[in-house]
């Protein structure tokens, strides 16, 4: 007998179309005049296509957040791929910035992914030779999630691709509204600089970006500090912030972590109000629910977009969805 979660994931599957799994054949890595390698679309690839599954090519715990390698993180690594290390051939083949002689460290600062979610100050890191490929944008076609339930990291499209275009990951993409001189400040340990369309100030889009973006980090900082208040004024404001944000996360790119933290913010502010609702209030009622689970769907479609329907993000974003207390009105 299906459970609610499996038929709502049923149906975010109709609407969005595709669930196809990784196929090697779509794209090719190849040399790129002045960007190293890079993934090419071999074929139009839809949006949603699960590009690639890549399992580690080895880990590195208790990795500080945002900061240095400790000693124990380098000793590690020069474990993993000194000469005599069962690595060294396939990790020396990556990409490492910087002048002089490449060092270890860098070398896997400026390829590794993050694995989990990790604490507030310690992460898990891996080295994932095939996603260390993908070059950057500002405004990616392509997001990338690490599986817990199949032990890959997958790389998912989250626009239509066409034919010989390049495939993109925004390596900050928990990071989009930051201003283009912050981007680059972050980028610059990459030892290149992105030339997106968010990223030219002469041209109309890289003009009005820095500003929408700055705006858009604006209501971010409001909506977290009215989240949990309700002084006269206060829930208001935080309805009108998040509509202005959803409106202006989409003008700017297909940022899916921002538009799936907020779809899910606005879902809860409206199954709140459905709670506080006079329950003679039917027609108001019915309304609430349907804008709730409205919301509650469009953060699972772009969640089973990017990171894919087997993805235990999924899974926790059904069973919250299923748990609201206003589907059954919807």
């Amino acid at each position: 007998m299906s459970t609610p979660q499996d038929v709502e994931l049923h149906h975010a599957l109709q609407r969005i179309g595709n669930s196809r799994l990784p196929n090697t054949n779509i794209y090719n890595i190849t040399d790129l005049t002045g960007r190293g390698r890079g993934f090419i679309a071999l074929q139009d690839i839809s949006k949603g296509t699960r590009i690639l599954a890549e399992q580690a090519l080895f880990t590195i715990e208790n990795v500080p957040r945002g900061g240095r390698l400790s000693n124990t993180n380098r000793t590690h690594i020069i474990n993993q791929v000194n000469v005599n290390g069962p690595h060294h051939a396939a990790f020396v083949e990556l990409f490492c910035p910087g002048q002089g002689r490449p060092s270890l460290s860098r070398r896997f600062q400026a390829n590794n992914f993050q694995m989990d979610r990790g604490t507030d100050r310690l992460q898990v890191q891996g080295i994932f030779l095939q996603a260390s490929r993908f070059n950057h944008s500002c405004l990616p076609n392509a997001h990338f999630a690490y599986n817990d339930t199949t032990g890959c990291l997958t790389i998912h499209a989250i626009e239509n691709i066409a034919r010989g275009k390049e495939i993109l990951v925004n390596y900050h993409q928990r990071e989009c509204y930051r201003t283009r001189a912050q981007r680059h400040t972050d980028l610059s340990h990459y030892s290149f600089t992105c030339t997106c369309d968010s990223c030219l100030p002469d041209i109309p889009f890289g003009r009005s970006s820095d500003g929408r973006r700055s705006y858009m980090a604006t209501l971010d900082g409001r909506i977290i500090h009215n989240e949990n208040r309700y002084g006269p004024g206060d829930r208001d404001q935080l309805e009108n912030d998040l509509n202005d944000l959803l409106r202006l996360i989409p003008m700017e790119g297909a940022f899916y972590i921002p538009l799936m933290d907020n779809y899910h913010r606005r879902a809860d502010f409206f199954n709140e109000k459905w709670q506080a609702t006079n329950s003679g209030a039917l027609d108001t009622r019915k309304e609430l629910s349907r804008r709730a689970m409205e919301d509650a769907r469009r953060n699972l479609d772009l969640e089973v977009t990017c990171m894919g329907f087997d993805s235990p993000d999924v899974r926790e974003t059904l069973n919250w969805l299923c748990g609201l207390e206003c589907r059954g009105w919807a």
